[in-house]
């Protein structure tokens, strides 16, 4: 029988992603203030050509760095 993970392994895994995905945030406002567009800065990260860009998004919006278009 297999052992449930306990409380302490599940903080640490919440506190990892935590931490991923602010590293994820800094990389992406670093690249934006440098002149990349949202579309190169998620090749750069990783994803394919044509994906990735709402991530890259949010994450600059999350920061306060990128401000999204009034919807109509």
């Amino acid at each position: 029988m297999k052992k449930k993970p306990g409380k302490t392994e599940k903080k640490a895994k919440i506190t990892k992603a935590i931490k991923e995905r602010e590293k994820f945030q800094a990389k992406a406002v670093q690249m934006y203030q440098n002149g990349r567009k949202v579309v190169n800065i998620a090749v750069a990260m990783g994803y394919e050509r044509g994906h990735g860009q709402n991530r890259v998004r949010a994450a600059l919006t999350k920061a306060g760095i990128y401000k999204n278009s009034p919807s109509k």
